[in-house]
């Protein structure tokens, strides 16, 4: 089935010899095309203006990250967002500066910038503080390296994770990082101690096993005694 194309559309009507009514069905069917075409078309082009903002917001992130970093910590994040929320400051200060010559400030010469980059950068402070910014995942050391390498072409922005992020969310991440290290490090010689019991109770049960060595009474207390403190408080005690 072929698309609807509004110069077809608009031909159709040429075409008309004769004036028709304006309810007639075929009136009404050629509005109905050209109202369907006018509203793909729309659809589009918000669309494609949409992947062109998205395109510029990564390209930013892509420039500006640190030549060494192999990966990024909370902490990082948190400081290239927060140069990111300020990436209009100096459009903004030599708007200002023009404003500031002769009598520029009462007529307000580049109004309409100025307005839109303050309302973009208030919107990207609240979400960046409620309910997170959307940001390429510069946690994840893969997409760190995709993030790098790319070329900036928007076909391939899908293979670009993006997550949304906020700073409180990012402080009590980088808050447990530390802690995490510790517990992981602190589980090491709790194994090694585990092992060194388990390796101290079978030396102890062939001990029971032997006849010729223990008594058949002291054994049999004995053995109802590792029963009893069977937990694992008990044996760090002994």
């Amino acid at each position: 089935m072929d698309m609807p194309n509004p110069n077809t559309a608009r031909k159709e009507l040429l075409k008309l010899k004769k004036v028709i009514h304006p309810k007639s069905r075929k009136t009404q069917a050629l509005a109905k095309q050209v109202k369907k075409v006018s509203a793909r078309e729309k659809t589009k082009l918000v669309h494609h203006m949409k992947q062109n903002l998205l395109g510029e917001k990564l390209i930013w992130f892509r420039d500006n990250l640190e030549p060494g970093a192999a990966a990024y910590t909370p902490q990082l994040v948190v400081q290239l967002i927060d140069k990111y929320l300020k990436r209009f400051s100096d459009e903004l200060e030599q708007i200002k500066l023009k404003h500031s010559v002769g009598n520029r400030g009462k007529s307000r010469q580049h109004a309409s910038r100025e307005d839109i980059i303050r309302l973009t950068v208030l919107r990207d402070e609240e979400e960046f503080a409620t309910c997170g910014l959307e940001v390429p995942d510069l946690l994840n050391p893969k997409q760190l390296q995709l993030l790098r390498s790319w070329s900036g072409e928007l076909r391939y922005i899908q293979n670009l994770r993006l997550v949304r992020l906020h700073r409180r969310g990012l402080k009590e991440l980088a808050s447990k990082q530390p802690q995490g290290l510790a517990t992981v490090e602190a589980e090491v010689p709790g194994e090694q101690e585990e092992a060194q019991v388990s390796g101290e109770q079978r030396r102890q049960s062939s001990d029971q096993s032997a006849p010729e060595k223990v008594p058949n009474a002291a054994s049999s207390a004995e053995s109802s005694t590792h029963r009893t403190n069977e937990g694992p408080m008990d044996i760090d005690k002994c």
